[in-house]
């Protein structure tokens, strides 16, 4: 006697079945051979110097020196506390290892010479380095929630980190509040949970250990930036809205790289990435913008570190910091 045939649906959910059992018994294989995820998040979170260093050397893998490092209690390079002096407007100056002052003394930071920029000029101003190695936007607006509010400051100039840029599996936002939408939700759950997907991506890309990648190559399509321009609205908007709790002011800035410090007197310098987005967002948030791109036109090499030109040297933190004194002396009230 002849068996019925399976219908077509049954036959359909017999295949999904086998299918599911085979990618099942792959992932628990790989697993078992010690293949990790894709994405690690503990490479890529919230971090924050040491609280409390005192005169600590510090040394990265590139400089043929170090450099002494003192932090206060809640692990920011300044002697300033939580408490205010009467009288003084306190600035914080948000922003990646350019603004925290890779390579230099404390005393050589943006923030501290613009503070004695300003006080030469007989301003009541406070001006606290607020900056971390290696931050995005997200992670500035973490580090605004967790620590800078409670400094209560009259003005924060978050400079823009070209780290936002920088293309990575999960974004900065979605790594700790999780994603949003079908498409995002897909990619960040292989990114953490297969290890099929690993291998894959270890045959199809060259660059796939790398962490992050540069914002021009777009060669592994699953990648998306560190920092979209809609996330960073959104969390620039959250800041916004923390700091009017007590009448503060939240501005964005762009510091000069090798590229400008290069251009002559008076030559027009071509518009970075963000740039536009930027000046779109201080348009509509009706604050004003702290660009000193052209702070320093022909320093060149002189102003940054020969073996390392993504960061200014003392000379130019301080050249940049007469740009930025004039910036802010036109903004106070």
């Amino acid at each position: 006697m002849r068996r019925p045939t399976p219908s077509r649906p049954r036959r359909t959910l017999y295949g999904l079945l086998v299918a599911g059992s085979l990618v099942g018994l792959v992932e628990i294989g790989l697993r078992l051979g010690g293949v990790g995820p894709a994405y690690d998040s503990d490479r890529m979170s919230q971090w924050q110097t040491t609280p409390d260093l005192v005169n600590r050397h510090m040394r990265g893998s590139r400089e043929p020196h170090d450099f002494l490092l003192n932090t206060n209690a809640d692990g920011l390079r300044t002697a300033a506390s939580r408490g205010r002096e009467e009288g003084v407007f306190r600035i914080v100056l948000m922003g990646d290892s350019n603004v925290f002052g890779w390579g230099i003394g404390d005393e050589q930071t943006l923030a501290a010479r613009t503070q004695a920029e300003l006080r030469t000029r007989n301003l009541g101003v406070e001006v606290i380095n607020g900056g971390q190695p290696g931050y995005s936007t997200a992670q500035m607006s973490w580090l605004f929630n967790e620590v800078i509010r409670s400094y209560q400051p009259d003005l924060t100039i978050l400079f823009l980190s070209m780290h936002d840029h920088n293309r990575v599996l999960v974004s900065d936002k979605e790594s700790w509040r999780g994603a949003r939408g079908p498409a995002a939700h897909l990619r960040v759950f292989l990114a953490r949970r297969s290890r099929i997907y690993e291998v894959l991506r270890r045959r199809l890309y060259t660059g796939s250990h790398q962490t992050q990648v540069m914002p021009d190559d777009t060669a592994e399509g699953a990648r998306v930036p560190r920092v979209s321009d809609e996330e960073r609205g959104e969390l620039l908007g959250e800041i916004r809205t923390q700091a009017q709790e007590w009448g503060g002011v939240i501005s964005l800035g762009l510091m000069p790289d090798i590229a400008d410090l290069r251009q002559g007197p008076g030559t027009h310098l071509a518009t970075r990435m963000g740039q536009a987005w930027a000046e779109r967002w201080s348009t509509q948030a009706g604050t004003r913008m702290f660009n000193i791109r052209a702070c320093c036109p022909g320093g060149g090499e002189s102003l940054v570190f020969p073996f390392d030109h993504g960061h200014m040297n003392a000379e130019g933190n301080a050249a940049a910091a007469v740009g930025l004194a004039n910036a802010i002396e036109q903004a106070l009230p």
